[in-house]
């Protein structure tokens, strides 16, 4: 009997042993990535949580900190990059090898409320003798050069030109960038990061160019030519720290890093954060240069074009340039790398982060600051995003 009961028993064991191994596998995994995690927070380590699908901020930090995830999403976008597979994760390859976030078409609806809503904030600035200026940055994929694979559709250039149409048709003041993007010299997929959403810094100061000129007019004032010639700049090349968000969704197998380009003033320059008092070069206030030549591979763990310019958000005195000025920028992300040269050409510079201006661009904002111009800078993917359309102003 003891043997029939010893027999049973080994038995069991054999027909359960996978799914014992299985179960602790993932106990094991499951408590190395909440520790994982912890740590993470404890130490306010940044987490890469750009190649998740949701919008909860815990469930995304926990998914990018479960144990292996890296290695089997390269695992992941290795085979398909052999096997030519274009699509990864709700991300498109183009031809070019830049990638793209497949986005839905934007609904005319929202289109025609975004211009409303422009047109009715303009003419409450416009009371005030307040001019405005909205700029749309340009999608990734360029208008006349698509790149596209086969069976792929880009929407955003159309919502472009139905919302720049809508725009016209109500007198807003806008600025619409692709063809200074088409005619730059290098062509335009040279200005935007291969794995990210976001311009470079060329792309950046390209921009800016644009902005600048058209602003000279509204405010009557002439920028030094200096200003706005790249010659005036130095740019130092930072190889393989750029990994963006695209490109953190798929991993480097797939997408590649790839160079960032710092571009600075080749002049002497004292700024001041208003808000913080800190005091120094445009490098010092306005970048994170610093801790990016001192640690390389932490900038390799997050977008480095968030995380780099993430200063920018705040407001800034610069006595040190002759047009006396004050700007307002109301933005997201894309502003980043593009206010430092407004702040290099303007005595006065405050940036708001677009996700928060229903609340924080108030009359008693305008009250205090008195700003001569608003400017306004989305990305195309906000074609999608009309509430960040409403203003209580």
């Amino acid at each position: 009997m003891k043997v029939i009961q010893k027999h049973h028993l080994v038995q069991y064991i054999q027909d359960h042993l996978l799914t014992v191994l299985f179960f602790a596998a993932i106990g094991i995994i499951s408590l190395a990535s909440c520790l994982t995690l912890l740590h993470s927070y404890v130490t306010k380590t940044a987490i890469n949580n750009q190649a998740t699908g949701t919008e909860n901020a815990l469930e995304a930090d926990f998914s990018a900190s479960i144990l292996g995830k890296d290695m089997f999403l390269n695992l992941n976008g290795g085979v398909r990059r052999l096997l030519g597979q274009r699509r990864m994760n709700e991300v498109v390859k183009l031809n070019n090898g830049c990638l793209i976030l497949d986005s839905d078409r934007p609904k005319d609806e929202d289109i025609q409320y975004s211009a409303d809503a422009m047109k009715a904030l303009q003419d409450k600035l416009a009371a005030q003798n307040i001019p405005m200026l909205y700029v749309m940055t340009p999608s990734k994929v360029s208008p006349t050069d698509p790149e596209l694979p086969t069976g792929e559709v880009e929407y955003l250039n159309e919502g472009m030109d139905k919302l720049y149409a809508a725009l016209d048709e109500q007198g807003v003041s806008s600025l619409d960038l692709r063809p200074a993007f088409e005619a730059y010299p290098g062509g335009y997929y040279a200005l935007e990061f291969k794995t990210d959403h976001h311009w470079n810094m060329v792309g950046a100061f390209w921009a800016y160019k644009q902005i600048v000129a058209r602003m000279e007019d509204m405010l009557d004032v002439e920028i030094p030519a200096a200003l706005t010639d790249l010659d005036s700049y130095n740019i130092t090349t930072y190889k393989d720290v750029e990994f963006g968000g695209y490109g953190q969704r798929t991993g480097i197998a797939f997408s590649g890093a790839e160079d960032f380009d710092l571009i600075e003033p080749d002049y002497d320059t004292d700024i001041v954060n208003v808000t913080t008092g800190e005091t120094g070069s445009f490098t010092d206030v306005l970048t994170r240069k610093q801790e990016l030549e001192a640690n390389p591979e932490k900038f390799r763990k997050v977008v480095l074009y968030d995380y780099f310019f993430n200063k920018a958000f705040d407001t800034f005195s610069n006595q040190g340039t002759p047009c006396d000025k004050k700007i307002l920028i109301v933005g997201d992300s894309m502003t980043k790398a593009l206010a430092p040269f407004f702040v290099l050409t303007f005595q006065n510079v405050k940036c708001l982060d677009a996700y928060s201006a229903k609340t924080t661009l108030t009359q008693q904002l305008l009250d205090e600051y008195q700003p001569d111009v608003v400017l306004f800078v989305h990305h195309a993917t906000r074609l999608n995003s009309p509430d960040l359309y409403e203003f209580t102003l």
